[in-house]
């Protein structure tokens, strides 16, 4: 069993278990973009979006459409192309990369001096790695190029071995061709080797950029292709800014979306926080949900309908935000505790997210909020190691059983809804 405990095969077992039963998911949301983009990577590789597609309800361009780089869809076409387009063998293949950042997230909490099994088991039993997990789209495999690429980093800027931060780049720059996200890798490459170093710029500089001349070739190479350059066009449509008027709802949901992304905050908060802490954090989630009931709605939500008050979704609303709230505090506390280059690193890597999901980003989602999960997981390993640094290791696992049964609540409701379009056009015909 202690064997086990130490190795990263228990996590990535999690995350097939935990996956493997959704791989008769219906194909949906942008599921088909992806799979028609691999579809035309089949066909012609070097022109991937050279086709049109009805998405809107009229042919348009696919270029036109998709707002992703087609870093996921090659991998789809190699599938596709051997095993076929069911959705049986597609979700399989998709295990590989959720099998890789549960690994993965091992390998950097190691890194960063957490107990790396809490680290990664409680990214992986979370409702955003699951729901993530079951579908096509990029945001999984993006996470696995982004942890890795912060693996590489972290090992080479410690050992000092450009071949390390040279593979980091690397793997980093695969990740933005996969998701424009993973750009904001070059920013936290560059404040944990300024904070490592000693502040000093050194040989590092070169390796950290490697994501953003990818996307440059990558610029240049669609604007040769479909007369446009693709990312731009993808942060024209997909940013927004928010009016000082939205910034109380922008930023409550996304505290919400954030707690329900990486919810086994709420279960480990009892190890996380003191008596005090806890009951500050009560006061201000008490504070937000009196003024989400001053506004009378949340992100254009009716808190009220016709029987009164919608108490559900309120006390959802404070769990979550709750457990958003404790992530940002984590964050905060642990910087402020530590204050070193790894505490650096994650502080950056939640507040980034954060606040682009919120006030950046077109929508706030589960899947905008994915990439902060393992980092929920590194700040809780690091909090409990050090507030019950003599309680056993049973103690500290203890959270992740209501973990496990509400992530695989959540991703078989998420299966039923997405299979539900495919029963009814089954009862039509």
């Amino acid at each position: 069993m202690k064997r086990w405990l130490n190795s990263p095969l228990l996590p990535v077992f999690a995350a097939v278990a935990s996956l493997a039963p959704f791989a008769r998911k219906a194909f949906n949301v942008d599921d088909p973009l992806f799979l028609w983009a691999a579809r035309q990577i089949v066909h012609d590789p070097a022109r991937f979006y050279d086709f049109s597609v009805n998405w809107y309800g009229w042919d348009m361009p696919m270029a036109e459409v998709l707002k992703n780089p087609p870093g996921v869809s090659y991998y789809l076409a190699l599938i596709g192309a051997q095993t076929g387009w069911g959705e049986v063998p597609i979700h399989l293949a998709l295990l590989l990369p959720a099998g890789l950042v549960a690994w993965g997230t091992f390998v950097l909490a190691r890194e960063l001096a957490a107990e790396p099994i809490v680290a990664s088991l409680a990214t992986v039993l979370t409702p955003a790695f699951v729901v993530s997990g079951t579908n096509v789209m990029s945001d999984m495999t993006m996470l696995a190029g982004w942890i890795w690429a912060l693996c590489f980093w972290v090992r080479g800027i410690k050992l000092n071995r450009i071949r390390w931060l040279v593979g980091a780049g690397l793997v980093g720059a695969a990740a933005v061709l996969t998701k424009y996200f993973a750009l904001a890798l070059v920013g936290l490459f560059v404040a944990y080797a300024w904070s490592a170093t000693g502040r000093r710029a050194g040989r590092w500089i070169a390796p950290a950029l490697l994501p953003l001349i990818a996307l440059a070739g990558y610029e240049l190479w669609t604007i040769s292709l479909y007369d446009r350059a693709l990312f731009s066009d993808a942060a024209s449509y997909a940013t927004k800014f928010v009016s000082a008027s939205e910034v109380f709802s922008q930023g409550v949901t996304g505290l919400a979306f954030m707690g329900g992304a990486a919810l086994t905050l709420l279960f480990f908060a009892p190890l996380l926080w003191s008596r005090r802490v806890f009951a500050v954090l009560i006061a201000v989630i008490a504070v937000v949900l009196v003024g989400v009931l001053i506004s009378a709605e949340l992100a254009g939500a009716p808190i009220r309908n016709a029987s009164g008050l919608r108490w559900g979704l309120l006390v959802q609303l404070g769990l979550f935000a709750f457990a958003g709230a404790s992530l940002l505090g984590l964050a905060v506390a642990d910087f402020r505790r530590s204050r070193d280059a790894a505490s650096l690193l994650l502080l950056l890597w939640v507040l980034g997210t954060y606040v682009f999901a919120c006030f950046i980003n077109w929508s706030i989602n589960l899947r905008t909020m994915l990439p902060l999960v393992p980092a929920a997981g590194i700040l809780i390993a690091r909090r409990v190691a050090w507030r019950q640094a003599g309680a056993k290791s049973w103690l500290r696992m203890l959270p992740l059983a209501p973990s496990i049964l509400v992530a695989i609540l959540v991703g078989a409701s998420d299966f039923a809804w997405a299979n539900s379009a495919r029963e009814a056009a089954e009862r039509v015909n």
